[in-house]
């Protein structure tokens, strides 16, 4: 910058680098001669370019946002397809009655036993393991949550914080377990889950080999979408059911 301000341009440094006393610049002048020069070209601007477009052509105007939305989520922009609605004018919401939900936390010898009699009256069982690691090899069980019909479903707590009750016993994961060993271990109940696989590893840590799986959807997700980023269940829960989970 220097020689470009005493000499007026690039050009005209170069051509006077021979005159520069200090000899590592004099070098670098004379043998990046034509790089510099292609720098320079590179980064000037051409403002005697002919545009096919004039200036107000390239002002913002209105978006498909239909569109927008449906390729935001071919491409699995979870991000930026949650920002779509900011947009959009919300539309008129029909009112609708919400179905009647029925979720329990079972709490006693009493209630589990009873839940699994159910079971084995259900025309399919879904259950999820609430755990403290991804690494089925490592996971602690937390809690482990049941439903065997529409809107409705069972939660029964192992570890959680503040815990001051004993609901199963001296050794509640194992109690829960074994009461629940019958179900999990018959094939003649079918069952269904998310990445069973997991939540089967672990079971089969404690000495429980699961039987009568039919369904996992997290492999059927796979099959319908084998390129997608993402099987967690609450971008599938978005995705088919329109479903925010919570």
């Amino acid at each position: 910058v220097k020689l470009i301000k005493e000499y007026g341009s690039l050009e005209k440094a170069l051509d006077n680098a021979e005159r520069v006393t200090n000899k590592r610049v004099r070098t670098g002048l004379m043998e990046c001669k034509e790089g510099a020069l292609l720098s320079k070209e590179l980064v000037t601007i051409d403002t005697n370019v002919s545009l096919e477009k004039g200036i107000t052509d390239l002002e913002r105007k209105e978006f498909d946002l239909d569109s927008l939305a449906d390729l935001f989520k071919k491409l699995e922009f979870s991000s930026l397809f949650g920002q779509i609605s900011q947009f959009q004018e919300l539309p008129e919401i029909d009112e609708f009655e919400s179905p009647e939900k029925d979720y329990q936390t079972l709490l006693s010898l009493k209630e589990l036993d009873a839940f699994v009699t159910d079971c084995k009256k259900a025309s399919i069982v879904s259950f999820d393991l609430e755990t403290t690691s991804v690494d089925p090899m490592r996971a602690e069980i937390v809690g482990l949550s049941f439903s065997i019909r529409p809107n409705g479903g069972v939660y029964i707590p192992v570890r959680y914080l503040d815990k001051k009750e004993i609901h199963f016993g001296d050794d509640e994961l194992a109690t829960i377990l074994e009461t629940l060993r019958s179900v999990f271990e018959s094939s003649d109940i079918p069952k269904t889950g998310q990445n069973v696989k997991y939540d089967s590893l672990i079971l089969k840590r404690h000495g429980i080999r699961v039987a009568g799986l039919v369904f996992d959807t997290m492999i059927a997700a796979h099959l319908i979408n084998p390129a997608s980023r993402s099987y967690k269940l609450d971008n599938l829960s978005k995705e088919y059911l329109n479903y925010k989970m919570v």
